[in-house]
């Protein structure tokens, strides 16, 4: 009510919450709602396809990503006949990627989603240094296992086998900066006479690996 006793009635306003996304809207704001990427995805991809909805009472006249306008199409939803559906393919780069989703209705109100993402086009690696690829050992020794495992990005797993056996697993930490590394040292003891495999597996959240094995 203002002071001359005239009196303005808002339509409600609803606000999703979601972990990782920040969420801005004017009053009379669309309504608006993205299906993907999530929030903190931790990705490998060249790009991400950015999708969502968008409704007003008034109509959608625009909506930009990361201030680019983006094409959008009616969805006859019955129940939001003024309701919009967005789909763009969005360049990323290495590291971390914000956002930013905004939609605006016919009287350039608007609503607005930021959400970060994170890249990882970098390679795993490992070496085993011990044993030496092809080394003879005698019958009865122990076997000293060593092997490095490093990464850059967003953390990493390393794995590594005695034949099929799973000696050890270990995670590495996240660093976007510079590449990190982790090791692992043992011995094997009571082997068998004949040939044996050592293989190493390292894999990162983004989903990029890499393998290597010495038989000795």
């Amino acid at each position: 009510t203002a002071e001359d006793g005239s009196t303005m009635n808002l339509k409600p306003l609803t606000v999703k919450l979601e972990c990782g996304v920040w969420k801005g809207r004017d009053v009379s704001g669309p309504d608006i709602a993205i299906t993907g990427p999530a929030a903190d995805l931790i990705t490998n991809a060249a790009g991400v396809t950015v999708s969502g909805t968008a409704s007003d009472d008034t109509g959608v006249t625009s909506i930009t990503i990361n201030g680019v306008s983006v094409p959008f199409t009616l969805t006859g939803n019955p129940s939001a006949p003024n309701e919009v559906a967005f789909s763009f393919a969005l360049d990323t780069a290495d590291g971390e990627n914000t956002l930013l989703v905004k939609a605006y209705d016919a009287a350039n109100h608007s609503s607005d989603d930021t959400r970060k993402i994170y890249v990882d086009r970098w390679n795993p690696g490992m070496t085993i240094s011990l044993p030496a690829d092809g080394a003879v050992i005698a019958t009865g020794s122990a076997v000293p296992v060593s092997v490095q495992a490093y990464d850059q990005g967003y953390g990493f797993t390393l794995k590594v086998y005695a034949g099929n056996e799973l000696l050890h697993e270990g995670t590495g930490p996240a660093n976007a900066t510079t590449s990190e590394t982790i090791s692992f040292s043992s011995e094997l003891a009571n082997l068998s006479p004949g040939p044996h495999t050592i293989r190493a597996e390292v894999t990162d959240r983004a989903g990029n690996s890499a393998s290597t094995s010495m038989t000795f």
